[in-house]
């Protein structure tokens, strides 16, 4: 049995596994040396799906990576080695109300292809088990600035990677991740992280800030900065977030943990055009 320790958001991963990880990817900058003295939050482990295996319950999501089936007593996510086969090669399984284990299955059949791009951290479902640890994630490119962190989020395409560049170009911002940053309560206090989770960015360092305010985006052709209200700042948030529609435990504690977030954390609605300006009007706020 081979072991692997991570550590995301603060929290301590666990993966023990049948089989030896050749590259660890993304998770590169969070492995953490492996140590059964130190206690761990998540745990993991890798095996091989039996030759008999089938698909079991009901299916409720999916999307063209995954599907999603519930049973009476678990919750099974079947991904795709491609969206044109749907062949099925990872199986992940849960209990029902236990967010801190899964099963990591892998058809044997596909071991030789899946192995040498074998991305671990796919499987990890982090949404789930994160905010069982009050942590969520956010669509958003998120800096730290001098100790300060800072979430530029909004739409696709709306320029969060511009800006965040523009930070680390004119006030040496260090960027945490360029995609899909983990806000955390700890002890009270909202601290954003970075995530392996990137998207097309690329970016993910294994760093963290307090959560200095939380930017919403959109595009203009002048510079102007508002502050949200709790109830709006709410309400565009929560379609920053990765939301579990068909899991009311899921719903709950997101709602409840971003209303926590929201009454803590200054959020803003910039309006601002890709320039030096925008970077001075927040600045001047902070």
């Amino acid at each position: 049995m081979y072991h692997y320790d991570f550590e995301i958001a603060g929290l301590r991963l666990r993966v023990a596994s049948a089989l030896q990880l050749r590259e660890l990817f993304e998770l590169q900058s969070y492995h953490r040396p492996y140590s059964p003295a130190v206690s761990a939050d998540l745990h993991y482990s890798i095996q091989l799906l039996n030759d008999d295996w089938f698909v079991q319950g009901v299916q409720v999501a999916g999307d063209e990576h995954s599907a999603l089936y519930e049973t009476d007593t678990e919750m099974h996510r079947y991904y795709y080695w491609n969206i044109y086969s749907k062949d099925r090669y990872v199986l992940v399984r849960s209990k029902k109300g236990d967010p801190n284990h899964y099963e990591i299955l892998l058809q044997p059949a596909y071991l030789d292809r899946m192995l040498p791009q074998f991305r671990l951290a796919a499987f990890f479902c982090p949404e789930q088990a994160l905010l069982a640890h009050q942590a969520l994630f956010v669509h958003a490119a998120v800096i730290n600035w001098n100790g300060h962190g800072i979430l530029f989020t909004g739409p696709s395409g709306v320029g969060k990677s511009t800006q965040a560049t523009l930070w680390e170009r004119l006030e040496s911002a260090q960027i945490l991740n360029g995609d899909r940053g983990i806000i955390r309560l700890q002890d009270s206090c909202p601290l954003v992280y970075g995530s392996p989770y990137a998207g097309t960015s690329g970016i993910y360092i294994d760093g963290y800030a307090p959560v200095r305010c939380i930017v919403v985006l959109s595009q203009s052709t002048e510079n102007s900065l508002r502050p949200l209200g709790p109830r709006e700042a709410f309400l565009v948030l929560y379609q920053q977030c990765t939301v579990q529609p068909w899991d009311p435990w899921y719903v709950e504690q997101l709602s409840s943990l971003l209303q926590q977030i929201v009454a803590q954390v200054q959020v803003y609605h910039l309006a601002c055009c890709p320039d030096s300006g925008a970077v001075n009007l927040l600045k001047s706020i902070l």
